[in-house]
């Protein structure tokens, strides 16, 4: 399968990081048919950061360096594939939003403490 060699290489490590077979052979077979190297690249970004995603779960132990990390590469992902500028507005839209969320979830969560008199 020309045109692939990077992605084909990064899937056949995928099983190490708890991705299923199945899901592998789909992918290499998709390839086999013609996708393009957007889609390619999309579906291996998909398969590694749900296995990252799961190992994390696995750990429970989530500090701030490793989501910091795992933002950082996000990030540098994001801008190898789309063009910075778009990167960077998705990524405030984000922040914003989550933001927006956690301010509410603090409101919510004091709201409902007992006040001491």
């Amino acid at each position: 399968m020309p045109g692939h060699p990077f992605p084909l290489r990064l899937l056949t490590h995928g099983e190490s990081l708890g991705v299923r077979n199945e899901l592998i052979g789909d992918l290499v077979e998709e390839i086999a048919h013609g996708r393009s190297r957007w889609w390619v690249c999309r579906q291996v970004a998909g398969v590694y950061g749900l296995a990252i995603v799961s190992r994390l779960r696995a750990r429970r132990r989530l500090t701030p360096l490793p989501i910091a990390l795992g933002l950082a590469a996000l990030l540098v992902a994001g801008a190898a594939i789309a063009p910075v500028g778009n990167v960077l507005a998705v990524w405030l839209g984000v922040y914003y939003a989550t933001g927006m969320l956690s301010l509410f979830a603090h409101m919510v969560s004091r709201a409902r403490t007992p006040l001491r008199e």
